[in-house]
């Protein structure tokens, strides 16, 4: 699955991507920005986010 995420501010656009792994049980994640050398971190913010919304109760 392929995704974009807009920033509020600049509306820089970042790419989101999602996959199933080749068991298909476990999902691999990316977060990138298009543009720049640096995000400030909010590709990692997103990919935490995304892992606390997915994870079972307790795991995260």
């Amino acid at each position: 699955m392929h995704a974009t995420a807009e920033s509020r501010l600049f509306g820089f656009v970042d790419d989101l991507e999602l996959a199933l792994d080749a068991s298909g049980t476990g999902l691999q994640a990316r977060s990138e920005s298009r543009l720049g050398d640096s995000d400030l971190g909010v590709n990692a913010r997103r990919l935490e986010g995304l892992r606390l919304i997915l994870s079972p109760a307790g795991d995260g």
